[in-house]
């Protein structure tokens, strides 16, 4: 079984009340693919003792420490359990009998995301990279998205597309720089070069892009009926 089947069959067994299959099914998960965060969030609340909620929690908050439901849940946690508070063990003690936590919302939003991830994971870049263009085409403000594509890119020019909208939901992205500075434009990119570096805020490179886009023919070819089609443009 694939491990995104895996991890929707689990899911479906949780909400069906199946809570031990479900645990064993994404222990099995999370042993082959320790970096399934939506794993590490339902085994949170599938494992019956307080220390292993928690080293589950912890494991999903280093893969993704934006997620505030998984900061206040652990945040809660420690503070009932606080004689758990130090480092915990990472492994399970897997003992005694469940409790009955509500279950973990995980929406959908985040579940297709979970599958388009492990269409990567499992080498199916080409499948991967046309369901991330039409989850993207929904979900046009998810930047993890955004930043999967950066990495997935199959042109130059789709790079530079990802890279705009990565930079437009965070212009403080610690990768993104890494893979702009790596681009060699034609001259047809000068102008989008330029709008990455001023999403930067990287004025002086900003500006010398812009002047290159101005020079460039293939910026200022006339349209019909018209002298000139080189726009002028103001620099901030």
């Amino acid at each position: 079984m694939m491990q995104n089947e895996l991890f929707q069959t689990a899911v479906k067994k949780a909400k069906a009340g199946e809570r031990d299959q479900a645990r064993e099914l994404l222990l099995s998960l999370v042993e082959n693919n320790p970096r399934h965060e939506l794993a590490w969030l339902w085994l949170s609340e599938l494992v019956p003792e307080p220390e292993d909620k928690i080293i589950a929690l912890e494991n999903a908050l280093t893969l993704n420490p934006e997620r505030p439901q998984t900061k206040t849940r652990l945040a809660q946690l420690r503070q009932k359990y606080p004689h758990l508070n130090q480092p915990t063990a990472n492994h399970f003690s897997l003992n005694g009998h469940y409790p009955n936590p509500e279950a973990l919302l995980v929406t959908d939003e985040e579940l297709r995301f979970a599958e388009i991830t492990e269409l990567f994971a499992q080498k199916q870049v080409a499948n991967g990279r046309l369901e991330l263009a039409a989850f993207l085409r929904r979900y046009s403000n998810h930047e993890a998205g955004w930043w999967l594509m950066v990495q997935h890119a199959d042109s130059q020019a789709n790079l530079l597309t990802a890279l705009d909208h990565l930079l437009r939901l965070n212009r403080q992205h610690p990768e993104a720089m890494r893979y702009i500075e790596s681009i060699q434009p034609t001259n047809e990119q000068y102008l989008q070069m330029a709008r990455l570096y001023e999403r930067l805020e990287v004025w002086e490179t900003a500006v010398r892009y812009y002047k290159r886009a101005l020079k460039s023919p293939q910026q200022c070819r006339p349209p019909a009926g018209q002298k000139s089609g080189c726009p002028t443009w103001k620099i901030r």
